[in-house]
């Protein structure tokens, strides 16, 4: 009989004892699932074509994404683990934002190369097989290909799409060219959805022309041909913070090509938006610093045009001053006109009461004057985002204990595996032989009691109980129910971020919708 030298032989042997893993429907992260699609339209490859198939198929590996740290990989989830991390395996198609974070971040995920994920999900079907020179020979003049060159065929196409394309620095009239949509690669993503890309914008990008000095655009060139871009981005050369450049935001056909726009400019020392949106006080990323803040980011000596194009960051400008910048107070310090650069049709617009953000902060805080309301009848789904997580369950663990303590043997008996892993992990070995590993609930309280460690076994058992719960977890487990209402809202008041909330709830609303609230009130 083999003998047992460690823990981890224990838990291995434990887990060949123990009943197989569950399986539960795979689904692909939607930047995999583009990646498929991709390789298919273009090539055909039946493995893609396969493998988009199995999803809502069972498995034992599911919501499987891309490996950020390696082209050839991809990462997944074990089934076992998804009750663990969101507290449910049901309806697993449809995750909210929350759960989505937890299950594509979680640390219990696995990655593997491609090409070992495909033959573990269909059984070997695509191993490299032996073949005689005259199989060979047969397959070369009728045209087929065995399994494994279709493994192979795919798996090259795979690391392909996840390497970035070709970076190019474009300015003056060029920066319109590649607006225009039919140099896109697809119209997929962001890229696609561009509000600037019709051949009607065509003469909005004068101004950009006017200032090759102080604006340029990075482009991503596609994969497969240098006539279409995948990926643009405009970079401006600003005066405030100075001698500093900022990559404004990111568009792209393929969602992973965001981490490669950030890459480059972490390479050239740049700053950046930190997330890809059109709000001109979005946090910045400084990547001589890591800093992450709320900026200042100003460019002068922006010669004025005719027309406009949209801009998403540095959208508010002062041609008497030529000065463009993030921050409407600024321009609006100036004592002639100023415009607001958000016009689709090429045309400024005049500065309002209230910039965007000037409405949003009335928003916030009206939200933080009247939380509970908001909380519960506006915008509960958000709630559970914004409650401190990790204090609350510090809180709830340490209140936990004298449950346990009163009730010891019982928690024991439900999970002696880990009783005995902290046991052999954190006492020495003088302490247990290796008849532990075949102990009773009995015996191993014995021992417990010998040891005198009840409280620390009791303290494991809870860490191990509640790893990754959250408050709302906790909600659902001990109540059954997490619809937000008074009692919970006051229970987790302690917890909860009511500025976060509001911060975050504001961003979500149409402009159209605040100016209406607070101009016609001011108008009243």
């Amino acid at each position: 009989m083999l003998k047992l030298n460690s823990f981890t032989d224990f838990l291995f042997k434990s887990i060949l004892e123990a009943s197989d893993v569950g399986e539960l429907p795979i689904w692909f992260s939607e930047r995999f699932r583009n990646i498929l699609k991709d390789i298919f339209d273009r090539t055909g490859n039946e493995v893609a074509q396969r493998l988009s198939y199995e999803e809502g198929t069972h498995g034992k590996k599911i919501f499987v994404d891309i490996d950020d740290n390696s082209i050839d990989k991809v990462s997944f989830l074990m089934s076992n683990k998804v009750e663990d991390i969101i507290g449910r395996t049901d309806n697993l198609r449809h995750l909210d934002s929350p759960e989505e974070k937890k299950i594509y971040s979680a640390r219990q995920r696995g990655t593997m190369k491609i090409n070992r994920f495909v033959n573990d999900l269909f059984n070997n079907e695509y191993k490299t097989e032996s073949l005689s020179d005259e199989q060979k020979e047969a397959n070369k003049k009728a045209g087929r290909k065995t399994s494994a060159q279709h493994l192979e065929e795919f798996v090259n196409s795979y690391k392909a799409a996840r390497q970035p394309g070709k970076f190019e620095m474009v300015d003056g009239w060029d920066i319109g060219y590649w607006y225009d949509e039919r140099n896109y690669g697809s119209q997929d993503s962001t890229l696609g959805d561009s509000c600037m890309k019709g051949e009607e914008c065509e003469n909005f990008f004068e101004f950009y022309a006017k200032n090759p000095d102080k604006v340029s655009m990075l482009i991503m060139k596609s994969r497969y041909t240098e006539e279409k871009i995948i990926g643009r981005a405009l970079v401006w050369n600003l005066t405030e913070p100075e001698g500093r450049i900022f990559m404004d935001r990111i568009y792209v056909n393929y969602e992973h090509d965001y981490e490669n726009f950030k890459n480059y400019a972490r390479n050239k020392g740049w700053l950046f938006k930190k997330d890809q949106n059109p709000f001109p006080n979005e946090k910045t990323v400084d990547t001589k610093t890591n800093n992450i803040q709320e900026m200042t980011l100003t460019v002068e000596g922006m010669k004025p045009s005719e027309k406009y194009p949209y801009l998403d960051t540095l959208k508010y400008y002062n041609p008497d001053r030529a000065v463009l910048t993030n921050k409407a107070s600024i321009v609006k310090a100036f004592s002639t006109p100023s415009y607001l650069l958000e016009d689709i049709s090429g045309g400024p617009l005049p500065l309002m009461k209230h910039t965007y953000e000037d409405l949003l902060k009335l928003y916030v805080e009206d939200i933080i004057d009247d939380l509970e309301y908001y909380a519960i009848n506006m915008y509960p789904e958000s709630y559970w985002n914004h409650i401190d997580d990790k204090r609350y369950m510090s809180n709830f663990m340490d209140g936990e204990l004298d449950h346990y303590l009163d009730d010891f043997n019982h928690f024991v008996e439900n999970d002696e595996h880990t009783v005995v892993r902290y046991i052999v992990e954190n006492r020495p070995k003088s302490d247990w032989d290796e008849n532990i590993y075949s102990m009773n609930t009995a015996e191993l309280i014995d021992l417990i009691d010998k040891l005198d460690i009840k409280e620390d076994v009791a303290n494991a058992l809870i860490d191990y109980r509640y790893e990754n719960y959250t408050a709302k977890d906790v909600q659902e487990d001990l109540y059954g129910n997490t619809e937000l209402d008074k009692d919970i809202f006051d229970q987790l008041g302690n917890y909860f971020d009511g500025r976060g909330f509001a911060e975050a709830v504001s961003k979500g609303e149409d402009e159209d919708w605040l100016r209406m609230k607070y101009e016609e009130e001011d108008d009243d």
